[in-house]
């Protein structure tokens, strides 16, 4: 029997105050890395009370996209939105779990104000490093269904280097040295250190095909 994962969608239209306000012609549109995949009809939605609603959307089988949810409305004859990321499959090294672990990074230290905008970034970040991991070894370890842990470890250094170069960019993008020497926060991800463990694990050969002509007797 195959499980699925059915995710609850939400949105909330809201008026400056920020309280819920009734509105009309409800849509909720669900994007897969940019692409439609579902439009959900107001009938099909569920109103909890005046300008919130819902809806239980299955999550497709093997498609290790990037879900967000668009929902439109209309207020007095004014259409009015809401976006957000509910879901994120690309495949990665790590976990956003254990990068935050690892960091102890809260969403206040990216000027961030709830813990779903943190996830959102960090998964970003790590579907980042996967490819810069993929591209320097050559090979795909997540199709090959093997991740070694070694992997793990390098990703989720990556991941705390990436953190912290965004809190010091955000903070200021320069650094002082002293009385008369100022300079630019200097980008270091990928560590010697972190390079020379990537080392360890062994990259497919990069093969190229080369074409040689053959001179015919009789030509010149």
């Amino acid at each position: 029997m195959e499980l699925k994962e059915t995710i609850r969608l939400f949105a909330e239209f809201t008026d400056s105050d920020g309280d819920p306000v009734d509105v009309y012609d409800v849509v909720f549109k669900v994007y897969t890395n940019g692409e439609l995949y579902q439009e959900i009809p107001e009938n099909e939605l569920i109103k909890e009370s005046d300008g919130i609603y819902y809806y239980d959307f299955i999550l497709p089988q093997g498609i290790n996209k990037l879900f967000t949810l668009v929902a439109t409305a209309y207020l007095g004859g004014k259409p009015q939105s809401s976006f957000s990321i509910f879901k994120d499959l690309r495949p990665i090294y790590s976990s956003v779990t254990q990068v935050i672990n690892y960091t102890g990074i809260r969403p206040e230290d990216l000027g961030l104000e709830t813990s779903c905008e943190l996830e959102v970034i960090i998964h970003g970040w790590l579907v980042d490093i996967k490819n810069f991991i993929d591209e320097d070894r050559n090979r795909d370890y997540y199709i090959e269904n093997k991740i070694p842990s070694g992997i793990n470890n390098i990703t989720l250094r990556i991941c705390a280097n990436m953190i912290a170069q965004s809190q010091l960019r955000r903070d200021t993008p320069l650094v002082k040295i002293d009385d008369f020497n100022i300079q630019m926060v200097e980008d270091k991800i990928f560590t010697e250190a972190i390079r020379r463990d990537l080392s360890r694990f062994p990259a497919k050969p990069r093969f190229r095909m080369l074409r040689v002509g053959v001179e015919k007797e009789g030509e010149e």
